[in-house]
């Protein structure tokens, strides 16, 4: 009897896991022109959301976001492959899963951040528990 209760509250917990789950895709353009491709994860009850990146040249970047639940202005930070750092804001727009920002690489290149459907003004996919929502 345990071990079946203790398999209800471990499916109980992993549903509860999954639940709010939120992937948008992201893009950005570094002030030299190297373009940037990826997603952007976040859960209803975490502290931080995720993005991750990669360039068409292979260099990646990765970072966090605050998830707050009616914030405009998102401060977040990344870090790239090959060592350098960065922030910057995102300034959500419309739903709090769209929106664009800008940030600073630590050697001084500048980036333009879009996510969510304003990559290109058509609707993008939302992930919600890796459902497509449009």
């Amino acid at each position: 009897m345990i071990f079946r209760a203790s398999g209800i509250i471990g499916f109980v917990v992993f549903c509860l896991a999954c639940a709010g789950c939120v992937t948008v895709p992201i893009e950005a353009k570094t002030s030299k022109g190297q373009k940037f491709y990826g997603s952007a994860k976040a859960h209803i009850f975490a502290v931080n959301g995720t993005f991750e990146m990669v360039s068409v040249d292979g260099l990646k970047a990765w970072g966090k976001y605050p998830v707050a639940k009616s914030e405009v202005v998102i401060p977040f930070t990344f870090t790239m492959s090959d060592g350098r750092t960065g922030k910057g804001i995102f300034l959500r727009q419309g739903s709090l899963n769209n929106g664009k920002g800008s940030g600073e690489i630590s050697d001084g290149t500048k980036m333009e951040f879009q996510f969510g459907s304003v990559i290109d003004g058509t609707p993008s996919p939302v992930i919600v528990n890796e459902y497509r929502i449009y």
